[in-house]
């Protein structure tokens, strides 16, 4: 069976949590809450914990070459190259895009577009970062 889980940037303290998640829409703004397993420090069985609803990413199923979960939001490297992953709606799939990055080398510019599972295949896909902790690692530009 897969794993169906999210994750999310607390409001309170900025810290990432795991779990289930619930959103609410509201026409004065809409908010998510991830629901955990395990105890909280104050003793709290499987806590929920509001979080930030454009931080929270799905689970894409994936894991990296060194058994990390891939995220959406995630930045991944292979090789030279670094794609950000996201979820293709259109496609019902979650693809892995260069846009947003130069190539390491000579910073030319290089565009691909993938389906993320084809990226994890041989083995040397790694997450370096994310979106949210680490933008530095966008090496932007004009789109391709």
């Amino acid at each position: 069976m897969r794993s169906i889980k999210f994750r999310g940037k607390r409001l309170d303290n900025g810290e990432w949590v795991y779990g289930s998640l619930t959103q609410f829409h509201h026409p004065d703004g809409d908010t998510a809450t991830i629901a955990t397993q395990g105890v909280s420090p104050s003793g709290t069985i499987n806590p929920s914990y509001c979080v930030n609803p454009d931080t929270v990413g799905q689970f894409t199923g994936l894991t990296d070459r060194d058994g990390n979960e891939i995220y959406e939001g995630d930045i991944v490297e292979m090789g030279d190259l670094r794609y950000r992953v996201f979820y293709k709606e259109s496609h019902a799939q979650f693809w892995a895009t260069t846009e947003d990055f130069q190539s390491m080398t000579g910073g030319a510019k290089i565009c691909d577009t993938s389906v993320l599972y084809f990226l994890t295949i041989n083995g040397t896909l790694r997450v370096i970062g994310n979106v949210f902790d680490t933008p530095d690692l966008l090496k932007g530009g004009s789109p391709c």
